[in-house]
């Protein structure tokens, strides 16, 4: 039984189960879902769009967008940024263990499994934030090329080799989305669109929820200007090299 074509790409399994079947499975789905998903936001703000204003920062600008999907309320924020999306996408999937280095939200990340080409799964625990207790997340990951731009799809899965751990709240991550996009009058910016959204589980009040949501993407996203400009100084440090 053949893998499904995504986005041009068939993957091949590393290792051949009915399980990494299911789990790539769930990943396909995820990166279906989320590009649909991603591409109804192009009318954020507008009075007529199903997407509303759920949380800004005054001082960046920057806006945080909310609707329900199939039930679930999902997340979704955009930005420019000074960086190529190659660079950024590359640094994102490939050294994706250095995020707690620069994303204060994030406790602990790491991948646990490569089952194809280019599908992982990650571990992502989270600090305590305002009260709400520490959360951890098993996600399946999938990126393609689609167009010029570099997506980077993801949903939980249920993982039995890396079970909840002690002191953390086995969360539950809906189908989402980082999509980078070149900026066509300036190759060396990109256009970040990231779609989230997530069952916090426990017994928590859905305001506390969305204002969780809301801060958790308008932090992302300051925190990731300022990788950003890290990462470009230690990008220029190497080609002096």
């Amino acid at each position: 039984m053949s893998l499904a074509e995504v986005f041009g790409v068939v993957e091949n399994l590393l290792v051949d189960t009915e399980q990494h079947r299911a789990w790539h499975q769930q990943a396909v789905e995820a990166m279906n879902a989320s590009i649909a998903h991603l591409d109804s936001a192009a009318e954020w703000g507008s009075k007529s769009a199903p997407w509303k204003l759920e949380a800004e920062n005054k001082e960046t600008e920057d806006k945080c967008y909310s609707r329900q999907i199939d039930s679930r309320k999902m997340f979704a924020i955009a930005g420019r940024l000074d960086i190529k999306a190659q660079t950024l996408f590359d640094d994102l999937w490939q050294h994706v263990e250095r995020t707690q280095e620069w994303n204060g939200p994030t406790k602990e990340l790491r991948r646990l499994e490569q089952i194809a080409e280019q599908t992982d799964v990650i571990y992502t625990k989270t600090h305590k934030m305002l009260t709400v207790d520490s959360r951890d997340t098993v996600t399946v990951r999938m990126w393609r090329k689609v167009g010029d731009s570099f997506v980077q799809s993801g949903v939980s899965i249920d993982y039995p080799p890396m079970p909840p751990q002690n002191g953390c709240v086995r969360a539950e991550t809906y189908p989402g989305m980082i999509r980078l996009t070149p900026v066509s009058d300036a190759a060396d910016s990109c256009e970040l669109e990231l779609l989230t959204g997530m069952d916090l589980k426990g017994w928590l009040p859905k305001a506390l929820i969305d204002q969780f949501m809301g801060k958790e993407l308008l932090e992302y996203i300051k925190n990731i200007r300022k990788h950003v400009e890290t990462l470009k100084k230690s990008t220029a440090t190497a080609n002096l090299s």
